[in-house]
Parts: structure tokens; sequence; C-alpha cells
């Protein structure tokens, strides 16, 4: 068990939600999942139902809504999911005990085939393997047997060291250079040499799922967990939530003109989070974040401005993000 590195591989949890039309800036597709993008194209993404995979339940889809038939020297299309360096110490890497790595994932595509590039990208040291992959319009199980590399130790933190990252599109800049079959300085013209334009046509979709990463030269069947398993795995980096707070006193303005609530997440952040709050409403005051935010919580404020009653509320939706 705790086979696989990544997280949320088989797309079960999506807890930003579809994007609708996207690809003007980087967002995350899915929890754990992020594009790096710098093109005219625009997509939907989305983790529908499988149906024609047996033993997958959801998949990422990428619905191409906006090609781009001309891509400029600098455009770049990455998918990426990214590690803190305490979660890829068994790899060993930097060390004469380095362990392999073994990539896979299943993946097709409508409107192919295409040919993309896979990277193991160490973003602590500015090294990186990558290899190519060609997708069909049928599922297929894609594995990448990366070697060792005894150069570059991972810190033993939770700062982003290590990044599995998967080029659709690259331009001249990123894709003039030749594979990196052994681990070597990363530069931009290696990054994706060889690959192709995922979308140049609205026609153009990919679907991704079973994604895994695991030490040494083997691989296995892909490690499926509880969909509850996943989803704290992936609260420790973004955690969806409600909250409220209620108080009251013979004069609320003057016995508690500022009301105070905890909040404790559901599984402690890998940093102090940002906190961004929706669809907020208070009665007789107004209500905010803080002013403690830390780890495994944070506080809500009610500043009560209205003494006509002795009872003073407010709640809100929040967002705690603490990914990379």
């Amino acid at each position: 068990s705790n086979r696989n590195t990544i997280i949320n591989g088989a797309f079960n949890v999506n807890q930003r939600g579809n994007q609708t039309g996207a690809g003007a800036s980087n967002v995350y597709l899915a929890d754990r999942f992020f594009i790096d993008v710098n093109s005219a194209a625009r997509f939907n993404s989305t983790t529908p139902d499988v149906t024609d995979l047996p033993g997958f339940t959801k998949c990422l889809k990428i619905d191409c809504t906006t090609a781009d038939t001309s891509v400029a020297s600098g455009d770049l299309f990455m998918l990426r999911s990214t590690f803190e360096g305490q979660d890829v110490q068994h790899y060993k890497k930097g060390t004469s005990e380095a362990q392999g790595w073994v990539l896979s994932y299943y993946i097709k595509v409508d409107g192919g085939p295409f040919t993309g590039t896979a990277e193991l990208n160490d973003s602590q040291n500015g090294r990186h393997v990558n290899a190519n992959f060609t997708a069909t319009n049928t599922w297929q199980r894609i594995s990448h047997f990366f070697p060792a590399d005894t150069s570059g130790t991972l810190d033993n933190d939770n700062t982003d060291t290590l990044r599995v990252n998967w080029h659709f599109m690259a331009g001249s800049t990123y894709s003039g250079g030749s594979i990196q079959s052994a681990w070597a300085s990363r530069s931009n013209t290696n990054t994706a040499p060889g690959t192709d334009n995922f979308f140049g046509s609205t026609d153009n979709n990919i679907y991704l799922t079973g994604v895994q990463l695991e030490a040494g030269d083997a691989l296995t069947e892909f490690e499926r967990e509880p969909p509850q398993v996943s989803l704290k795995k992936c609260q420790r980096y973004f955690e969806v939530g409600f909250s409220q707070i209620y108080g009251g006193s013979p004069n609320a303005t003057a016995y508690a003109p500022e009301l105070q609530c905890p909040y404790n997440f559901k599984v402690t952040k890998r940093s102090v989070p940002t906190i961004t709050t929706h669809n907020s409403g208070s009665t007789r005051g107004s209500i905010a974040v803080g002013p403690n935010i830390k780890t495994d919580g944070f506080s809500m404020q009610l500043d009560v401005t209205d003494a006509s009653t002795p009872v003073a509320g407010g709640n809100f939706d929040f967002d705690a993000e603490s990914d990379f």
C-alpha cells in the first residue's frame, strides 16, 4: 500500500468544480492537477464518469473550445502535479541508493493520434528527465521507466520539490532541443521536444486517469483507494467549508461589540492557507475572517453595529488554499 506518490490520480476529487473557458491564466483543473498555459486556445475541463475503462469511474477531460492553429515560439500547455519534498524521500534522489521512477497513466484523445511529452522536474535542483508518448482514440496505459538520479538531493520539507508534467502544446522555445532520457540540468529547449499541438481543433479532447508514480523499476497495478481517502489527502492543500457565528447579550454593542469564533479545518494544511469567502451574510454587524489564520484553523470575527436587538450573527462559505 501507499506505492503511489500521486494524489487524486483517479480524479475522484474536484472540490473547485469544473472550469469553463479556461486557458487565459493558470488554474487547477482538479485537485492536485494544475495547468501552466500560454496560448490562444481555450477549453473546458470536467471530471466525467468513465464507462469504457473497467476499474475506473472518473477521469479528467480537457475539451478544446477555441483552437490555436498557429503555435508561437513561447506557447505552452502543461498539466502538472507538484509534490512536497517530504513525500518523495523514499526515491533517495541524490544518493548512492537512488531509486528509479515509474510513471504510468491511462490516456485517450479525440482528434488524434497526438504525441506529447511526460516529464519529471526536480524543481529544487533544476534537473529533469522526460519521454514522449502517443495518445490515440482508445484508452491505453502509458508507462515511463525513468532512471535513478544520484545527483541533487531533495529537502525533507513541505516546499515545491518535484513536479510531474504533461506537455500538450510546446512552441519552439520549449521543443527545439532533444529528449533527456537520463537526468540532466533543465533547459527550456529540452522541456518538450516532439510535442504535437493537441489544441489545433475544437474537435480535440484529452481524457486522463489512473495516474501513478512509484519508486523502483517495476510497473504495478494502479493503486486504488476509496474516494474519501483521496479527499482527505487533497484537503491538506485545499478545503471548502461553511462557518457561522452567533451571539448575544442584553445590549449587543455594549457587551459584545466584537464576537469571535474558531473554525477547525478537517485536515491540517501544508502551510498557512489563504482564506477566500463566498456568499457571506450577517445580521446587525459585519463579518470577516481573522484575526488568526493557522494551519489547523482560523477565527472569524463579527463586529456588532446595531444595538436594537441582543442577537447578532453571520456566516459564509469559504475556500482554504495552501497548494503550490
